[in-house]
């Protein structure tokens, strides 16, 4: 399982800025589903969820049963 580092730099508002700082980690990627509202996906072979950056409100979680 891959570690994730906390990021040590000010939050930014541009949904681009958000997917090149995580363009690192491919588990990760920020969208909008709605204007004002940022989410972050993460995928990975066993699970999947939609986390709000607002609050960090787990939005949706799927784990896959193998």
């Amino acid at each position: 399982m891959a570690k994730v580092k906390a990021l040590n730099f000010p939050m930014s508002q541009s949904i681009e800025a958000l997917n090149a700082i995580l363009s690192g980690t491919p588990e990760f990627t920020v969208t909008e589903p709605e204007p004002g509202f940022p989410v972050i996906d993460v995928q990975t072979p066993v699970s999947s969820a939609t986390i709000a950056l607002h609050g960090a409100q787990v939005l949706t979680l799927s784990l896959i049963h193998i």
